[in-house]
């Protein structure tokens, strides 16, 4: 308990100001405007928008976990904190010490209002907000105020302290203890229990960091915003101990240049994130990480080839933490080819069911997947969103993998290849029970080729499905084995699959039964429609390979649907070329016959009529 008869901080300002830089400020543009909107209690909550609260917050809705995540994470007071800071306004104070006076009342321990109430990285959040509150307003607080929010901070702290209520090995844990460690660092002569406090937390972090990077420096749970957002906590950590703690700074410094390349590669020629597991996809440039590395590389990733300078190589392998990552080059800024294939499964948080993904990004998304829907584990988008059914995968008898079943060991990159005209990997995965998947990517930069080589094995017969999840703005037209993808009258790319079996190709958009398929979330609970192609097939006891080639080209054709050759209209000659009749664009030619084939083979070279 705070002793408040001690000083209540023996730091210096410089000392506490490295303090406040790594406690959290408001999540909006605008702190100002966002404070003013709360002061007449409408409550900017991105990315939910403007929340109205005539009456006062109700702790206690019935709404999503990731909206009553940031209830009670306290993270309006970011904005108002902000906003008495610039102005020195007590309005500003006088709210927020009222919304946790509000908030304490009717959120007794351990149950509190609402099952968010007492949240591992929500009690977490709340006490960060709290101790900047504290620190910003200690002077102007009346004397029963500052009493209530100093004996609420030390039983926060207590409880974040024990074991039983500490999320090991997770990025929330790491959050109890980098609060836990602010407070003991701030009220290091006002709690007998502070400088335990700190032990406890310099302790937990570095056991957290060693465990959840990969000795290739990649954040285990396969998710890449998360990799950013840890590496930037441990960055911050690095700025504040190496006054506080030297001798555990070294550890964190050496282990952040390590973060640094993957952070770069994984950054998709428009600069954006990819959308794996739960990242949403936005601009990293707009993002907290836009200045997390200092090196020229990263810069050049960021900023599209604007700043900075381009990267040595072209492609980066990470065999260990299941990454293999190809591009065309960096020169054509967002018109380079993208190749993502994943195969690890290290940890249980924030991955989805997604073994043997890829994606693909060619001047726009081609290949891509259902992306997050948020934390509500009831809904069933959110559970489609995470599931096999989301994800460029396998599917074994209509039943996709848990997302969690602890099978590590069980997915992973076999072996790999780099070369200047071809890069390739190849992934394994054995979670079904008596089904091994293996996928092989090789994406041939002279031709703009991806060839995808699933192969089955079971000693049984099993019915399988294969999803290639297509970019929402991208029209599917399902030719038998090929099938066109455009973009704005735009042929983009071609995929031919061909198979040891029958393999009956189905677009699927926008359906909800008999389950959830042809959905993307463009942002958390956010969702629009978007083509997916189920490849079925199946198997006796031997084993089959689907092979899908992806062609990428970019095909002006003319108006479809339009005039008396319309776009159903093809033709199959001999050869097995594909003959698209569609009326011609160009007035000139109107009473000519024009064809567009899709000839995008390395074999079909040239057509005779």
């Amino acid at each position: 308990m705070i002793n408040t008869k001690k000083a209540l901080t023996a730091l210096d300002e410089e000392k506490i100001q490295k303090l406040m830089r790594i406690l959290p400020k408001s999540r909006n543009k605008d702190p100002l405007a966002a404070a003013k909107n709360i002061m007449g209690n409408k409550y900017p909550l991105p990315p939910f928008g403007v929340i109205r609260y005539p009456k006062g917050i109700l702790w206690n809705e019935d709404k999503s976990r990731s909206f009553l995540r940031l209830i009670h994470g306290h993270t309006f007071l970011g904005c108002l904190t902000d906003a008495y800071e610039e102005t020195k306004e007590e309005q500003y104070k006088d709210k927020a010490i009222g919304l946790v006076k509000d908030w304490i009342q009717k959120n007794p321990y351990p149950n509190g209002s609402n099952e968010m109430a007492f949240h591992d990285e929500t009690t977490a959040m709340r006490l960060q907000y709290w101790l900047r509150l504290y620190i910003l307003a200690k002077d102007k607080l009346a004397s029963s105020d500052e009493q209530l929010i100093l004996e609420n901070m030390a039983k926060t702290a207590n409880l974040l302290s024990q074991d039983d209520f500490h999320s090991t090995n997770t990025n929330h844990g790491m959050f109890q203890d980098i609060s836990l460690l602010a407070y003991a660092m701030y009220f290091e002569e006002a709690d007998d229990e502070s400088d335990r406090y700190r032990d406890i937390a310099l302790k937990r972090l570095v056991d957290y960091f060693t465990y959840v990077y990969t000795e290739e420096g990649v954040h285990k749970e396969h998710s890449p915003s998360y990799h950013f957002l840890v590496s930037n906590y441990l960055n911050k950590l690095v700025v504040w101990l190496k006054d506080l703690s030297p001798n555990h700074a070294k550890f964190f410094v050496d282990l952040f240049k390590k973060t640094e390349k993957y952070a770069t590669y994984i950054i998709r020629p428009d600069g954006l994130f990819p959308p794996l597991c739960d990242t949403e996809s936005k601009p990293v440039v707009n993002s907290s990480y836009r200045s997390l590395y200092k090196s020229e590389e990263f810069l050049y990733a960021v900023h599209q080839g604007k700043a900075g300078r381009m990267p040595a190589e072209k492609d980066a392998v990470f065999k260990d933490s299941g990454y293999a990552i190809f591009r065309s080059g960096w020169e054509r800024k967002e018109k380079e080819t993208y190749v993502l294939f994943s195969a690890a499964y290290h940890t249980s948080y924030h991955k989805h069911s997604d073994d043997l993904n890829m994606h693909i990004y060619s001047n726009g998304d081609i290949i891509t997947e259902a992306g997050p829907n948020g934390y509500n584990y009831k809904d069933k988008f959110t559970k489609y969103a995470y599931s096999s059914f989301g994800h460029n995968t396998l599917i074994v008898d209509g039943r996709g993998l848990p997302r969690v079943d602890h099978q590590h060991e069980k997915v992973y990159i076999k072996d790999y290849q780099l070369t200047e005209d071809y890069s390739e990997a190849t992934g394994v995965n054995e979670r079904y029970s008596g089904v091994t998947h293996t996928r092989n990517v090789r994406y041939n930069k002279q031709l703009e080729h991806i060839t995808v080589r699933d192969q089955v094995a079971s000693e049984d017969t099993h019915q399988y499905k294969l999803f290639w999840h297509v970019a929402a703005d991208l029209e599917v037209h399902v030719r038998d084995q090929i099938v066109e993808l455009f973009r704005n009258n735009n042929k983009v790319a071609e995929l031919e699959i061909t198979s040891t079996t029958d393999v009956n190709i189905r677009a699927v958009r926008e359906q909800t039964v008999p389950y959830v398929q042809g959905w993307v979330f463009p942002k958390m609970e956010a969702k629009k429609p978007a083509t997916v192609l189920e490849l079925d097939f199946s198997s006796g006891k031997e084993s089959v390979e689907v092979v899908t080639e992806f062609r990428l080209a970019n095909y002006k054709i003319a108006a479809r649907d339009q005039g008396p050759f319309e776009l159903e209209s093809h033709y199959q000659s001999m050869n097995g070329v594909k003959y698209h009749f569609v009326p011609a664009a160009d007035e000139k030619l109107q009473d000519k016959l024009v064809i567009v084939f899709s000839a995008l083979a390395n074999k079909y070279h040239y057509v005779y009529n």
